[in-house]
């Protein structure tokens, strides 16, 4: 079964070759020679794989299928963050998203829960946009994009999930660029509050065409 994945892994990604995919390394520590990851194993001109969010060292590292580094010094620099570290990492329409927070005063690789902003970069590392009103964040998280029906106002909007406050905030395109909506609300008109929020990720539509975001949280 993993050999009929990957072939049919490379064989959509090489007959796309107009298309850039990136994709995340996945190895998680583990030995890469032998624990291996698909499709961040292929070595393939148009796949660009996201190796790690190295918080210490204040720094996105980018990696090839071969895990050598595939982008400039200097890349992904967002000046003027200080002292807020990347967290986070998502690709969102080819473009990388990296989501900052505070980090934890005793080094332990933890980070506050009341301060936080998201940067877009292109594949590149270079900055595109700081999506404006994300000071409104706290320790972001995970971020995905909403699909284009299904989803009602947020049709096609970028989600982030702002762990230190549980809530997840909307920012929508607007000429161009991405405006600041606000939290998600629940049917009273509440912000939907999930204590111990981590990740969010959007599963298939139903029957009736809506899209169902899922999340997860921690137990504290």
């Amino acid at each position: 079964l993993l050999g009929i994945l990957e072939q049919g892994l490379r064989e959509a990604i090489t007959s796309s070759p107009g298309i850039l995919f990136v994709c995340a390394a996945g190895n998680d520590d583990n030995d890469v020679a032998f624990d291996v990851n698909i499709p961040a194993s292929f070595s393939l001109p148009n796949l660009l794989v996201v190796g790690a969010v190295d918080q210490a060292a204040g720094r996105i590292d980018v990696l090839d299928g071969d895990l050598r580094p595939v982008v400039a010094a200097g890349a992904f620099a967002a000046p003027g963050l200080a002292p807020l570290v990347a967290h986070g990492i998502a690709q969102i329409d080819g473009q990388i998203w990296v989501a900052y927070a505070a980090p934890l005063a005793d080094g332990s690789g933890g980070v506050e829960p009341d301060a936080g902003r998201v940067v877009i970069f292109d594949a590149d590392g270079v900055k595109v946009e700081e999506l404006a009103g994300s000071d409104a964040l706290a320790a972001p998280w995970a971020m995905v994009r909403a699909p284009e029906s299904g989803f009602g106002a947020l049709n096609g909007c970028a989600l982030v999930a702002s762990a230190g406050k549980g809530t997840i905030e909307a920012w929508c395109k607007d000429g161009g660029r991405f405006a600041y909506r606000g939290p998600l609300l629940a049917e009273d008109g509440q912000p939907v509050v999930i204590e111990g929020l981590r990740g969010i990720a959007f599963g298939g539509a139903g029957c009736d065409g809506v899209a169902s975001l899922y999340a997860t949280a921690r137990n504290r």
